[in-house]
Order: structure tokens, then sequence, then C-alpha cells
């Protein structure tokens, strides 16, 4: 899925998901021709091509292979496979951790399948988003998150996939949408605070391996710079004494995306920006020197930038998103602050 000189992954997955539906598997059968074990591995091949389908069409914004409403297949069994034979599932077995995590994940897809159908879909616009309803699919994504879960050591759903998943879900719902264009401010505040947590997740599922796609560092940086940019300049409008919080972001994150946005430098472990060096870029002393080593070098999203620095930009995020959600509490005008990150 993560490399596009393997094919077109839209393409693949429609195709497989057209495929499970020819054979039936999206319904619910049984037949004296197909044995239980046979069955039960339909349904995990129709979920499978349900939720990859799901998860590409809530992240690119298409619409999904198959409506819920089309769906009468019932969930793959718990049971470990060698408790299923051909000739039935064993009364008596213990729960596979695998297959609760498969069970965890498809009721997450049907969240965000829900989500991306009522918020994001054509008809969207000609209606009125039910506040009920918004809350109702809060508390559902809240329930996922707390379900305890058993994690398989290697598997793919650990501890940070489920948070990054959770927060993707809260802001998909929570935030500015065509089925709902003007959230309260109680979901742009969630939104937001999903947002920050979404970047910290990236970042450290990234850095320690657990993220196996490289992410644009230009178009990301220049995102959530926009974003944070726009919060910090609603503060500055009303807070005395926050202007030189804003100019020093403005500092940073333009010698950070002056080097990113180089392609003749591209960011190596050569070049390195500390603590020290930070604190004269914020005062305006330095700034970030694009010599670099050896041209055959091929870098990586967030080199060149240690840890320093990058712990440096974050808390500003950080403390900025925490500022601006106190503001918010006590001047609910300072709601449009947070619609410039739009």
């Amino acid at each position: 899925m993560e490399n596009p000189d393997a094919g077109d992954v839209c393409e693949m997955s429609g195709l497989t998901l057209r495929s499970a539906i020819d054979m039936g598997a999206h319904l619910e059968r049984t037949s004296a021709h197909i044995d239980t074990l046979s069955q039960d591995l339909r349904k995990r091949l129709f979920w499978a091509a349900y939720c990859v389908d799901v998860n590409l069409s809530t992240a690119l914004g298409r619409p999904p292979g198959i409506s819920t409403n089309w769906i009468g297949a019932e969930l793959p069994s718990l049971a470990p496979d060698s408790d299923i034979t051909s000739h039935g599932i064993s009364a008596h077995f213990n729960l596979s951790p695998a297959k609760q995590a498969l069970h965890h994940v498809i009721r997450l897809r049907q969240l965000q399948g829900e989500i991306n159908e009522v918020l994001y879909s054509q008809s969207a616009t000609r209606r009125s988003v039910d506040h009920a309803w918004m809350e109702v699919m809060q508390a559902k994504i809240d329930a996922w998150h707390a379900e305890p879960l058993v994690l398989t050591p290697g598997s793919l759903v650990n501890s940070e996939w489920l948070e990054l998943n959770h927060h993707l879900s809260v802001m998909s719902l929570n935030r500015p949408s065509p089925g709902n264009p003007s959230p309260s401010s109680m979901c742009l505040q969630r939104a937001l605070h999903s947002s920050s947590a979404i970047m910290r997740l990236t970042k450290l599922m990234y850095r320690t391996g657990r993220m196996n796609h490289v992410m644009p560092p230009l178009i990301e940086a220049m995102l959530d710079i926009q974003a944070c940019s726009g919060v910090l300049e609603a503060l500055t409008a009303t807070q005395p004494g926050t202007a030189g919080i804003r100019d020093a972001f403005e500092r940073v994150s333009a010698s950070v995306i002056a080097t990113f946005s180089n392609p003749r430098h591209p960011l190596s472990r050569d070049q390195t920006i500390g603590q020290a060096d930070l604190g004269a870029i914020v005062n305006g002393q330095q700034s970030l020197d694009p010599t670099l080593g050896g041209s055959n070098y091929t870098s990586m999203p967030g080199e060149g930038i240690d840890d320093g620095a990058w712990e440096a930009l974050q808390s500003i995020l950080f403390d900025t998103s925490n500022a601006f959600m106190s503001l918010q509490q006590s001047q609910p005008g300072m709601v449009s602050g947070l619609e410039l990150m739009g």
C-alpha cells in the first residue's frame, strides 16, 4: 500500500473488493458444499478488503466500494484456526488475540465509514447535521478506544496505532466538513487536541520505525505551521505579551521551511541545529546553513534537525494549543482563530 511503484493502490483495492462481492462474500450464506473453515475464510477475505477500502476512501475523500446497507456477512469467528475444522467450530476455545484485533479494526472502519458517509459525501451538503448524532458518534469512538485489547507483539495493531486512529477519527468527526461547516466550540477543541496528538504520534512512530512510509516533510511542515500561525495571530490580538512567542515561532519555522524547500541541499546528519543555535535563530542572529556533506546522501524526513530543535518547536505548538483552549473557554469569540486552520 505504501509503495507507489507496485501499482495503483485504489485500483487494486477496488478490484479485490469487487471480486469478494462477486463471490458473494459480503453476504451471510451457508452451504452444504462449503465447510466451516472455508466460510470463515470468506468472511475474513471480505472484511479485510472492506477495511482497506474504507481506509483509502476516508483518507482520499473518495466514495466507498460498498455501502454498509449492502453488507450481510457476520464478522469472522474469534476462535483460533486450530479450533475451526471442516466439521465446525470447537465448543470450547480460547479467544484468539489476532482475531480480537481484527474485530477491533473492523469496528473502527465501520465508524470511520459512517463518518465519511454522513459528513463528507455529496449529500452531506444538502442536509443539516444532527448534533445528537455527533455526540453519539463521539461516544462510540471513545468506547472503541477504551475497549481492552490484548496486543500481539509485532502486530500492526499496537498501542501507538490505536492512539493514532482514535485521534484521526475524532479529528475527522469534529473538524469543519461539508456536512458540518461550522462545528461547535467543543468540536473545534476536540479537533485541535487530536490534530496536535496526531502530529506527535506520527513523528514518534516514524522515528521508531513503526511507520513504513515516507511523509513529504515540506508539505507536512507547511500545513502544521500555517495552522499554528493562525492560532498564534489570534492569541496575539487579545493576549498581551504573546507577540514574542509568535515572532519566535515564525523565525524558527521560516528557517525549517527554508531548509526543507531547498531541492539542491536536502537535509543530512552533517547539518544539525542544537538548542544554542535555535536560540540564535529565534533572536535573528543566525540562519540555517545550507552547506551539506556528500551529494550521494539520501535524507529522511526530520534528519538534519536534532531532537533538541524539534522538541523546542514542538513545545511551542503544544503550549500554543493549551493556551488557546484556555483562552477559548473564557472568550467564546476566539473560535474564529481555530477556523484559520482550515
